[in-house]
């Protein structure tokens, strides 16, 4: 669950900082999407994940989806 990200606006390449519930510490573990455009999980807890904006994102919903 997500529950804040910041910055809450940038470009391709913008590192952002999702805050939430229930992520896995494992990076891979986690897939992150920007309007439907995969990033990367660069570093994971289970309650913050970082990644960068990947190039063709655009604007629109964050998601998060977690392998169990």
């Amino acid at each position: 669950m997500i529950l804040g990200f910041s910055p809450t606006q940038g470009g391709a390449g913008t590192t952002v900082t999702i805050q939430g519930q229930n992520f896995s510490a494992t990076p891979t573990a986690n897939t992150v999407k920007f309007n439907g455009t995969t990033a990367t999980v660069t570093a994971a807890t289970t309650n913050s994940l970082t990644t960068t904006v990947p190039a063709g994102a655009t604007t629109g919903p964050i998601s998060v989806t977690v392998e169990c």
